[in-house]
């Protein structure tokens, strides 16, 4: 959490930027920057054995500032008791008696920033996460009770050209390569790597985004007669944020994504805002979905015959979503939001059992024929003082699956969260 900045939510399938498979929205995580000259050690320590070691250190110097955090953490074994009364492990997932020994996790966070002047910045940034997993597994994957080490890790990297900060249309040029690797009595080799532009230009009454994408994804896994498998994926988009006034903002756009096993799809995009007043807004959007299946999907294959096989014949999901929303301040310490959501998708690809969960041999990636989902979420919040606030949360989806390969998703959500904030 310390390398965190701020969490941006974009509700709805109404902006052509971050891809047509953005179905319900969008989750933009910012990483933080150095600002200051400082170093903080956190020690933590429970029960199971566990603890974490965490060390950050940030700082400027001139036109440059970096951000570093490091981090070791440790799980013993862990036994509980269910609803049940059965006895059950912190890795119960992988069977009623396979027992997790211990879990070693390890990450490294590296940010470094450039200031060119004050329009363009370059940015650096790396991050590592690492997981070593040792199992007793009296089951199916070992003959005999013993020690096994499943090891995860992921690494990823970019480096960013930033140029027209500060302005109501900045740009940026972006190079990604993100790795990951694990092993589960089956190796899997991911890979994603990329380039995206994006410039803009404000008009006035038009602020016009614009912005090519390419991006390569690789399965190097080395199994299966499917091994180093490489798709690719152009995309080009263009979006107008168009001023109707004080009140109407309307936001068209239009995406092109050519895949390179799964041909030209064109996704269009609709959004408007409405603002009667200073405390209200009113919102809805409209877009079409394509999401081609990931590599795993389509490749994994289990030499093993224990965790399943993948569906090289998959199609892509395509489909369409709304939002509708309103969001209210009754005054300056009391707001709600109420949203109302619908989502139709066609050949969802998704993992199912072709005769029983019990037994992982049997799992098989599919295309389910069509699925939709519609709902609504509603949130209050509330500012007791400077320091105090809270909001509840309440939603509820319902769910239509063609066919029977998946278990619709409970329909009832519940959230309350309560903030302290003090400033010095």
């Amino acid at each position: 959490m310390k390398i965190i900045e701020r969490i941006e939510i974009v509700k709805g399938a109404g902006s052509a930027l971050y891809g047509s498979n953005g179905v319900g929205g969008v989750i933009n995580i910012i990483t933080k920057k150095g600002t200051r000259n400082e170093t903080t050690v956190d020690l933590n320590f429970g029960s199971w054995h566990t603890y974490d070691y965490e060390l950050t250190n940030q700082g400027t110097a001139g036109n440059f500032s970096w951000f570093i955090s490091g981090n070791l953490g440790r799980q013993g074994y862990s036994r509980y008791k269910d609803g049940s009364g059965s006895h059950r492990t912190s890795f119960a997932a992988d069977g009623p008696n396979a027992e997790i020994v211990d879990s070693n996790d390890k990450g490294l966070f590296i940010r470094m920033d450039y200031r060119l002047n004050d329009r363009n910045s370059l940015t650096a940034a790396f991050t590592h996460e690492g997981e070593n997993r040792h199992l007793n597994y009296p089951s199916r994957w070992a003959p005999k009770k013993g020690k096994v080490l499943t090891p995860y890790l992921r690494n990823n990297w970019y480096v960013n050209y930033n140029f027209k900060e500060g302005t109501s249309t900045p740009g940026f040029l972006t190079y990604f390569n993100n790795y990951s690797y694990g092993d589960n009595n089956g190796k899997t080799y991911y890979r994603i790597q990329g380039i995206d532009y994006q410039n803009g230009w404000d008009f006035g009454q038009h602020k016009l985004i614009a912005g090519i994408e390419w991006h390569q994804t690789r399965d190097t896994a080395d199994r299966g007669g499917f091994s180093n498998k490489k798709r690719e994926n152009q995309a080009y988009y263009v979006q107008d944020t168009i001023s109707l006034g004080d009140k109407w903002t309307l936001i068209p756009g239009v995406r092109v994504d050519h895949n390179s096993q799964f041909g030209t799809h064109w996704s269009p995009k609709l959004a408007a805002n409405y603002r009667p007043d200073e405390r209200t807004k009113i919102y809805g959007s409209w877009g079409r979905v394509f999401q081609a299946p990931y590599a795993n999907d389509l490749y994994y294959q289990d030499e093993t015959g224990m965790m399943g096989n993948a569906n090289p014949n998959l199609d892509p999901e395509v489909g369409h979503s709304e939002t509708l929303g309103i969001e209210h301040d009754f005054n300056d310490k009391t707001g709600v939001a109420l949203t109302f959501f619908n989502t139709s998708l066609k050949d969802v690809v998704d993992w199912y059992s072709t005769t029983t969960a019990t037994n992982e041999s049997d799992y098989t990636s599919g295309n389910i024929s069509r699925e939709k989902q519609r709902g609504v979420e509603i949130i209050f919040k509330q500012k007791i003082n400077d320091d105090w606030s809270y909001d509840l949360g309440y939603s509820h989806v319902h769910s239509e699956l063609d066919g029977d390969n998946t278990n619709p998703p409970k329909p009832n959500g519940y959230h309350l969260g309560v903030h302290y904030k003090h400033k010095q």
